[in-house]
């Protein structure tokens, strides 16, 4: 059985076959409102829920908003910060993740 897809929202011009790695090992984008250290890369299952960390991403000259779709180069762990019926919404982990696949959000 494959592991189900994963999505990472974002406006840096990511393409496929990328690496996407924690903003404190590249000094790129930390999650809007979030207090986060940068150590992480964050991902969810759910394609919309992405699309709205993209569409919401500080532009700061970057390009259009896009979903990644990504493999996570360790086993992701659950977010402890998400919200209460948020669970399993979005994962994170230190490691980065490949891109697969890139959508961009119109």
């Amino acid at each position: 059985m494959s592991a189900p897809a994963l999505y990472h929202g974002t406006r840096v011009p990511f393409g496929r076959g990328g690496l996407l790695l924690p903003a404190a090992d590249t000094g790129s984008e930390r999650r809007p409102g979030s207090r986060d250290d940068g150590a992480w890369v964050y991902m969810t299952p759910d394609p919309e829920h992405a699309e709205w960390y993209a569409l919401n991403t500080p532009t700061r000259g970057r390009t259009l908003p896009r979903v990644l779709t990504v493999r996570p180069l360790s086993i992701p762990e659950p977010d402890p910060s998400t919200y209460d019926g948020e669970h399993g919404m979005q994962w994170r982990c230190r490691d980065g993740a490949s891109v697969l696949a890139v959508r961009i959000v119109r």
